[in-house]
């Protein structure tokens, strides 16, 4: 006699694939995801740098960080200008 247990699998019955549509975003998710997506990297960019110019002692590479920085700038004044949320509401 075995202590082990035997399972036996039951036939399940299979369901066809298919597509689920994505929810279609509203207009005040897109105008978040464009702000995070346009300002979020060059923010990234220049924590990055600066890790790394702490990291390693290189001073150069906060040249990387204030660029960045100063696109992150630019981005900014271009989003709130562009910026369209009279028409959101």
């Amino acid at each position: 006699m075995s202590t082990a247990v035997s399972v036996v699998a039951e036939d399940t019955a299979t369901t066809p694939l298919h597509l689920v549509a994505a929810p279609a975003a509203d207009a005040a998710a897109r105008e978040a995801n464009r702000w995070m997506l346009l300002f979020g990297i060059p923010c990234l960019f220049a924590g990055l740098f600066v890790a790394a110019a702490i990291g390693s002692g290189v001073k150069w590479l906060l040249a990387g960080a204030i660029a960045s920085l100063l696109v992150a700038i630019c981005t900014l004044s271009w989003l709130a200008i562009s910026s369209d949320t009279n028409r959101l509401s």
